[in-house]
């Protein structure tokens, strides 16, 4: 062993040794810290069990919920992720359906909330598969 390698050994040694040292005061650390104050939930997110929730509604409905779902079959030309992103042709005239809803609210001043605006969710399932299970 030359000079070089017992210097990593010994560093080595040592980062270990601290570790075992210290790992048993990170609790008390943690502990020690106050725990943030409640603040309201101000952010946007989408919840998964809204969106499975059965709705019947028209349109007028949807834009106050701000959510179009869309009922897709997996298929080479019409619905298909590849990397992780949707495509197809239902997918594409969606999201250009989504882009003129939205310019037209906007124009239109029908969204409470500016800066909000409304999404299409596509639910992709088999062909012939049911939509609501028991």
């Amino acid at each position: 062993m030359n000079a070089y390698s017992l210097s990593r050994l010994f560093i080595a040694w040592l980062t270990c040794l601290a570790t075992l040292l210290f790992a048993p005061l990170l609790p008390a650390v943690e502990a020690e810290k106050a725990p943030p104050a409640a603040a309201e939930d101000n952010t946007l997110s989408i919840h998964i069990d809204d969106m499975l929730r059965p709705w019947r509604g028209d349109l007028p409905s949807m834009i106050d919920r701000r959510t179009i779902r869309v009922l897709t079959t997996y298929s080479k030309t019409f619905f298909f992720i590849d990397k992780g992103t949707q495509r197809g042709a239902t997918h594409d005239i969606f999201i250009a359906l989504e882009n003129e809803l939205n310019k037209q609210l906007a124009k239109d001043k029908k969204l409470k909330q500016r800066h909000l605006k409304l999404h299409i969710v596509f639910c992709a399932g088999q062909s012939g598969q049911s939509l609501y299970r028991a």
